[in-house]
């Protein structure tokens, strides 16, 4: 087991004040200037959106996974690459910036193999961006305990609509997409690596279809340090 090659400290309620301070600058004050109910509502966006990773539940979760309910899986893993020093390369791209895991198959399991490899290698957990219809009733409150950003689908995807009329505008949907950048970021900045499920859907043919989540793309190829 490899010590891990750089330390990231959460503070959830100091990192979402300081993302919605910026968010406020940015589009909040120029948009929706003196309404408490957009404030409120961002908020609550933000909330949903923001991980509140937890070393211990991860932990409990790992072992879990690892020994119980995928473990024929985890024993089947083969990491390989061009290079015989793959392991190596990772730790120091985790070094030198930020990781982007980009597995093809969007599910629970893809999420926690690669958190797997991570702590083998001695990388940090990986940041993972998730639709919210992926968390139901109680994996909704666990899911963001082991790093997952779970995104309002009805929001950034138009085939759904939201209940509130006051969210389903033009207007309000472009401010969560100010919101995910700057928390986004932010969580960049700090060396976070981060997972981004290319596409949504699965073939039988195995054929990668259109990326669903094409605004997160956009903000981590246009992220730069400031």
């Amino acid at each position: 087991m490899y010590r891990r090659v750089k330390e990231i400290k959460y503070h959830r309620r100091q990192d979402n004040r300081v993302v919605f301070n910026r968010f406020r600058e940015h589009f909040l004050t120029r948009h929706y200037p003196d309404d408490p109910s957009a404030e409120y509502l961002f908020k609550k966006d933000l909330k949903k959106l923001s991980a509140n990773f937890s070393k211990l539940f991860f932990f409990q979760y790992s072992l879990f996974s690892k020994y119980w309910f995928h473990k024929h899986i985890y024993s089947a893993i083969v990491l390989s690459g061009e290079t015989e020093n793959i392991n190596e390369r990772i730790r120091q791209a985790s070094v030198n910036g930020s990781i982007l895991y980009l597995p093809n198959h969007q599910a629970h399991i893809d999420s926690m193999i690669i958190s797997w490899i991570a702590n083998q290698i001695g990388v940090p957990q990986p940041m993972f961006y998730a639709w919210s219809t992926l968390a139901r009733r109680r994996s909704s409150y666990l899911m963001p305990m082991v790093n997952a950003c779970l995104l309002d689908r009805e929001i950034m995807d138009n085939r759904f609509k939201p209940a509130d009329p006051f969210r389903d505008t033009l207007k309000y949907r472009a401010g969560y997409s100010v919101l995910i950048n700057e928390y986004l970021e932010f969580m960049l900045a700090k060396g976070i690596d981060t997972l981004i499920y290319p596409e949504g859907g699965r073939s039988y043919s195995g054929a990668i279809r259109d990326a669903r989540i094409k605004r997160i793309f956009k903000s981590y190829a246009n992220f730069k340090i400031k």
